[in-house]
């Protein structure tokens, strides 16, 4: 006897946020979800209904398979990685797209910040490309998507012949760069890019390295700086760990660095639960702005800055310095080191508070 496939979905599933009306947020609570018989890419989108984003299943997630999945008090973000969890994958969240594929494309976020990092170095910051929205239709193959992808954002994509030829269901990717655009298809096939020429205008298709990382220093939390790189090599054991002085210096995905930045537990054990400062992302452009003023607008945010006022003028720094920086999809810290850097200042941040110093020597 076939089985009859049972939905029950409650609260923020239904996809309107319960203050506003408007789209639901990720992060939203969601009561209740049970899940029997459902097929896998419809489960996936039900979840995704309402959050105002697009939705990406990898080529290597069957998207026919039978979904069985009980859920209590979680949010919408809790239930796409558990449905990419049950998928044997993981669920990767770029600016307004849910990409779903398997642990060998854990490398996709931090693959689409190192080559954005590349193009702000090419590029000037006023010719930088737009965000706009891009898709394409059932039976389409990627490489004519690529070959799409390049005409929409102006750009010579070399090193097609690397990409199989597959069919593809249609997809939209709202309000994508051309970086996360290109990411999004070629990491489905191991591969990612590289940049060719002058200007940003031309790529070349290659492999994914078999190391990918970014590198980071973080600050010793919960005792010395020996102790908390150990924490750190026990809950993160694919991660590159090291005493720098004061701090740790860690190369690791930006899925690890947004844990350590949000903290482990007593035990190293498990990342705390982030707050909402911690999930929020940032994209500005920032030209010729006193530091002052950008330290102002951050802390309507919520944040509080303190400094020692006369140890910033023994080092020569004066926070009306006007500077100038980009950060795109940026976590809070990656937003405070980009206005630090040209200051030559460090930074301190525990939950809201932010304590600048000047950079050690």
């Amino acid at each position: 006897m076939s089985r009859v496939p049972h939905v029950l979905v409650l609260a923020i599933l239904t996809g309107l946020h319960p203050a506003t009306g408007g789209a639901a947020e990720l992060d939203d609570a969601v009561p209740l979800v049970r899940w029997s018989g459902v097929a896998r890419r419809q489960a996936f989108e039900r979840a995704n209904a309402g959050l105002d984003r697009g939705l990406l299943l990898d080529r290597r997630i069957d998207p026919s398979a039978s979904v069985d999945l009980e859920l209590a008090n979680t949010t919408n973000r809790g239930v796409l990685e558990a449905l990419a969890k049950e998928s044997g994958g993981v669920a990767r969240f770029v600016g307004k797209t849910t990409y779903v594929g398997p642990p060998k494309s854990a490398p996709l976020r931090t693959l689409i910040r190192l080559r954005s990092e590349e193009l702000r170095k090419r590029v000037p910051r006023k010719d930088e490309p737009n965000r706009r929205t891009f898709g394409w239709d059932d039976f389409s193959t990627p490489r004519d998507v690529l070959t799409r992808l390049g005409e929409t954002f102006g750009r010579t994509i070399d090193g097609l012949d690397a990409v199989p030829h597959d069919l593809w269901a249609g997809a939209e990717l709202p309000d994508v760069t051309f970086v996360e655009a290109a990411s999004l298809v070629l990491i489905q096939f191991d591969l990612t890019f590289e940049w060719t020429g002058e200007g940003g205008r031309a790529v070349r298709v290659v492999p994914v390295p078999k190391s990918v990382g970014l590198e980071s220093l973080h600050a010793a939390k919960g005792g010395t700086p020996a102790e908390f790189a150990a924490a750190l090599q026990k809950r993160f054991p694919e991660a590159r760990v090291e005493v720098a002085g004061r701090r740790v210096r860690v190369f690791a995905l930006l899925e690890t660095h947004d844990a350590i930045r949000v903290g482990v537990d007593d035990e190293g054990e498990n990342p705390r639960e982030p707050s909402p400062l911690d999930r929020q992302r940032f994209t500005l452009r920032i030209q010729d702005v006193p530091a002052s003023a950008l330290v102002k607008r951050l802390e309507q945010t919520g944040l509080t800055f303190t400094a020692d006022a006369g140890a910033l003028r023994k080092a020569g720094i004066d926070l009306d310095t006007k500077i100038t920086f980009a950060v795109e999809d940026a976590t809070i810290d990656e937003l405070l080191r980009a206005m630090c850097e040209p200051l030559k200042l460090d930074f301190e941040r525990r939950g809201a508070s932010v304590r600048l110093t000047p950079k050690s020597p």
